[in-house]
């Protein structure tokens, strides 16, 4: 073929592709009115990778992988742990960063890619706005025991006596001279201070018991500086997190290096890392791991999608998503040194076993730590600090608790059977957040005009799959051209 026939076809080409260019650009413009404007970016991708970081580290690190990772196999844990977050994690964590990065909207809109899915969209958001209420509620107990902290002369917890003390109290230095096979409804101070005097808790879950003010006026604070931290967008989130996803882990350092001083840390260390191999043949190993990863990471929820929405263009996202699912896999495993090493001492102190002492969840947390802590000299100040460190674990996170109800088994928690009517009312919260699904699919394949069948399959097409933002939705624009006219060019020389 002479140059001036494959010059002659180049000009024809470039004039049909500018044609279709110009027809590109009037669909785009007609549609524009259908999107949001300009959304903002991050100030800096230091915002965007702590953000992520507060989202992903939380208070399930603290209370959570330390007592999983000792129940299951200690150091050979981390083998399916690992195993699970570079084969499971960081590709999710990467899939939903360049989704979110690619189309700079949340995780409604981004179901244009397949419209007849977009009910999942509305299920994340209510499932958000479920655990984001109960979620409140727990951030709001640090700073009920921080008030008592700061306004007592010693830690309310640390000896019984006080108003809130039943006869079933005893002191912890007391508990290894106790028979509980005749007295099996002994409590330590911090078990009954955190029971009875910050929750209040009624004797059932049928009975409602009456409004607990001081936890009502928490509960708002926490909400008010919510509020305060989201006031402005990203724009005040990516000033806050510069605090709130970096203290803790000045926070968490200090009680570290505290912990493995005390006397006793290295048993609690031991009984943490000590490897038990055989429990690798043990599948039910393998899903913890699974499930701690998806409950720690966080994909599928909506948050990921919707903080990467807010990234450059051009970001290289790649880098982010290996760097953060390992600072919070790290994390977690650090903060299993911090937990053991004071369980150690506590077991040191007593006379009981670390398996005895080790929990997990929110008796963890506000229980046996805090007990251990009024052990410690200096004691309001080491409190303080634990608290304050889960109060911001708590605040920077809409991280939610992944929980699995078996229902071929009877519902329990901390041995109290759950009533039919609570059981239904959890599966009802979730009910309300799956019937999203089918009920947009069935709007946009029945009530649609056209063919059920042919309504079935246009939903399965992406609806506008472009960056919403138009200089980015151009820059795409001329990539694509450019990739498919030097394909044609290559094609026609051969």
């Amino acid at each position: 073929m002479s140059f001036a026939k494959l010059n002659i076809k180049s000009k024809a080409y470039f004039t049909q592709i500018e044609m279709r260019s110009q027809e590109d650009t009037a669909i785009v413009d007609h549609r524009k009115c259908r999107y949001e404007g300009k959304r903002g970016n991050w100030s800096s991708k230091r915002e965007f990778i702590l953000s992520c970081i507060g989202y992903a580290v939380g208070l399930g690190n603290i209370w959570r992988f330390p007592y999983l990772c000792y129940r299951s196999g200690g150091g050979a844990f981390l083998i399916p742990y690992l195993l699970m977050l570079f084969f499971c994690g960081i590709p999710l964590f990467f899939m939903e960063i360049i989704i979110g990065q690619f189309s700079s909207i949340g995780c409604i809109g981004v179901f244009r890619m397949a419209p007849i899915f977009k009910g999942a969209g509305y299920a994340i958001v209510v499932i958000n706005i479920i655990c984001t209420v109960y979620y409140s509620v727990i951030i709001a107990y640090p700073l009920i025991f921080l008030k008592h902290i700061i306004f007592e002369t010693k830690l309310p917890w640390d000896s019984c006596g006080n108003s809130w003390n039943t006869d079933n109290c005893i002191e912890v230095n007391q508990v290894i001279h106790q028979n509980f096979t005749e007295h099996d409804d002994l409590r330590t101070p911090a078990d009954e201070f955190f029971h009875f005097e910050i929750l209040r808790i009624s004797n059932g879950i049928e009975e409602l018991g009456t409004m607990v003010w001081p936890l009502f006026w928490s509960l708002v604070v926490a909400w008010i500086l919510v509020y305060v931290c989201i006031i402005n967008g990203i724009k005040t989130v990516g000033k806050v997190v510069y605090f709130t996803a970096t203290f803790p882990y000045i926070i968490l350092f200090v009680l570290f290096v505290r912990g493995v001083t005390l006397p006793g840390a290295l048993k609690g260390i031991i009984f943490y890392i000590k490897p038990e191999w055989f429990r690798l043949l043990d599948l039910k190993v393998w899903a913890d791991a699974a499930v701690q990863i998806f409950f720690s990471l966080g994909p599928g929820w909506g948050g990921i999608v919707n903080m990467a929405s807010f990234n450059s263009f051009r970001n290289n996202a790649k880098g982010d998503a290996i760097l953060i699912p390992i600072v919070n896999c790290s994390t977690s495993i650090f903060a299993g040194f911090v937990v053991f090493s004071v369980l150690g001492y506590l077991s040191e102190q007593t006379g009981i076993s670390v398996a005895t002492v080790a929990t997990s969840g929110p008796g963890l947390a506000f229980v046996v730590y805090p007990q251990a802590i009024a052990m410690l000299p200096l004691s309001s100040v080491w409190a303080a600090l634990f608290f304050l460190m889960l109060f911001l674990l708590g605040l920077d996170t809409v991280f939610i608790f992944f929980t699995t109800i078996v229902f071929i088994r009877t519902v329990r928690y901390n041995n109290i059977i759950y009533p039919s009517w609570a059981v239904a009312l959890g599966w009802l919260s979730c009910a309300v957040s799956l019937i999203c699904i089918p009920l947009y699919m069935l709007k946009k394949v029945l009530f649609s005009s056209g063919k059920v069948k042919d309504n079935f399959y246009n939903c399965l097409k992406a609806d506008f799959w472009l960056p919403v933002q138009e200089e980015e939705r151009s820059a795409y624009e001329d990539f694509k051209r450019y990739r498919k006219i030097n394909a044609e060019l290559k094609s026609m020389r051969k």
